[in-house]
């Protein structure tokens, strides 16, 4: 049932940004969908259970929303919905979410192509969306910020130590276009629930 919701709200994103240009703004679609992408993998965590896999760093498996630059040479920023489940610590395309609506996988590469067949340009917030600059308050990494949730609704900034980086304060996410606008998503500790804020 939330699959089919799931669904129904990304088609409708999908009709809305098929609209002429000047009738939409990209920074209100790409916060949308991003809310909706962590509300996505929120559930996905709550129906895996990953204290049932074996290994010593399990929680790499984990549901993870993460945020990253492209390369230096190219500019810009794009996201990523994964869950590592070779525990390798490289993310392949595999291991990203499938998005139900265009049948790709939620993954580049830090080149940001556009044109890659590999490549979903949907989470390339620079060169689809227009988004400059993105941030996390409760960033624990070298990256711009992640997200990982267990099946309990708990949240983790980062899956090195669970105890350490437990999420105990809302986190805000907050992307910003080239005029410096800002809209932003809070996520609660305990929960996970995320909501837009502005």
């Amino acid at each position: 049932m939330l699959e089919m919701i799931f669904v129904i709200t990304l088609l409708s994103i999908f009709i809305v940004s098929t609209f002429p240009k000047n009738q939409i703004n990209n920074l209100d679609l790409a916060i949308q969908k991003i809310n909706l992408y962590i509300k996505y993998t929120r559930y996905l965590a709550s129906v895996d259970h990953f204290n049932e896999k074996e290994g010593e760093q399990w929680q790499k498996q984990m549901w993870t929303f993460k945020i990253q630059r492209c390369k230096e040479s190219i500019g810009g920023i794009y996201f990523i919905i994964y869950s590592d489940t070779d525990m390798d610590g490289y993310i392949d395309k595999e291991e990203t979410l499938l998005d139900p609506i265009y049948k790709k996988h939620l993954y580049s590469s830090n080149n940001c192509n556009n044109d890659s067949a590999s490549n979903n340009r949907y989470v390339l917030l620079t060169d689809t969306y227009n988004i400059v600059k993105a941030e996390i308050s409760c960033n624990d990494t070298s990256s711009i910020g992640q997200i990982s949730f267990d099946q309990f609704g708990n949240v983790y900034t980062n899956l090195n130590n669970l105890n350490t980086y437990k999420l105990v304060n809302n986190c805000k996410i907050s992307l910003f276009n080239e005029n410096n606008e800002e809209k932003s998503i809070l996520i609660t500790p305990n929960t996970g629930y995320s909501k837009q804020t502005n």
